[in-house]
């Protein structure tokens, strides 16, 4: 058996989508590679490792739904306050993709804290005008025979939730700026959410064959009559995947401090990004002893 394995050959065996996951993921940090002939190449056991240390979460159609439903309320909400004149359903999409994918990673990291450390924690779900993710609002730690909700005291926690192949934890500038200050120490968590990007075209064909009398577990909707009689599409059936978990990763978490000694990166105007704080997740602090740390401090 190999020991070293080329990129391509690395990405089956981790079964990532992509050889880009892989390189962000070195690039953060959190893989070490070597080059060989220009070539960069994985040292399988290095890749076991990562693979074991990941803390997957799946978040169910249950957890989907609550998220779909937040999500949808708050870009409601968000229309009646700017206005979607001049915004297409394309934009509009985005902006619930943002909410959506912000809720799923404070799911995700609600489940790993109950689940590892019998801690409960509750996430504000009021509607604010950014779409960023919000502040913990009450917790609740382990005790014999009840639970009391406070609000932490000590602590201002914010979830970022990224996509699967990234692996920067960036915070706008102006957020940095405004929470230097703050009186509680903040900490900021990383979640990777893998929700698919056409996760709400699999939602409505799923409503569509409930609708029609389709078998869940058939993974096509029948031959339309109409489409040929109106379109002219020629087909006997349409692929429509079904809706499947969505797939959290947590991450690790940083102290506000440790961004503030990265300092200021600039932004990149053609790409619209802004400047901000950037800490690659390989420096992002993971382990059990430091969750149990950041427990003692809420």
């Amino acid at each position: 058996m190999k020991r070293w394995l080329s990129a391509e050959e690395a990405r089956k065996y981790l079964d990532l989508p992509s050889t880009i996951y892989l390189d962000n993921y070195a690039k953060g940090g959190e893989l070490v590679v070597k080059r060989s002939g220009g070539e960069v190449m994985f040292s399988r056991d290095e890749l076991d490792r990562w693979k074991k240390e990941r803390r997957i979460f799946p978040l169910d159609k249950r957890d989907y739904t609550k998220c779909l439903h937040y999500a949808i309320g708050s870009l409601y909400k968000y229309c009646s306050i700017f206005g979607c004149a001049t915004r297409n359903s394309a934009e509009l999409a985005k902006v619930v993709d943002s909410f959506m994918v912000h809720k799923l990673g404070e799911a995700a990291f609600q489940k790993f804290m109950d689940e590892k450390f019998k801690v409960i924690i509750k996430f504000d779900v009021e509607f604010h005008e950014a779409v960023v993710s919000q502040e913990i609002a009450e917790i609740a730690l382990p005790g014999k025979w009840f639970r009391v909700y406070n609000p932490p005291e000590k602590i201002g926690l914010s979830v970022k939730a990224i996509e699967m192949r990234e692996s920067w934890l960036i915070v706008p500038e102006h957020e940095v700026e405004n929470r230097r200050h703050h009186p509680l120490i903040d900490v900021y968590v990383v979640v990777r959410v893998g929700l698919p990007s056409d996760h709400l075209f699999r939602v409505l064909g799923e409503i569509t064959q409930s609708r029609l009398g389709v078998k869940l577990e058939e993974t096509t909707l029948s031959h339309f009559n109409y489409l040929e009689a109106d379109i002219g599409i020629l087909s006997d059936e349409i692929m429509i995947p079904q809706l499947e978990d969505v797939q959290a990763e947590i991450v690790g978490y940083a102290w506000l401090s440790e961004l503030l000694d990265a300092g200021v990166q600039p932004g990149v105007p053609d790409h619209k990004v802004q400047p901000g704080y950037y800490l690659p997740t390989g420096k992002l602090r993971r382990g059990d002893v430091e969750w149990e740390k950041l427990i003692e401090l809420i």
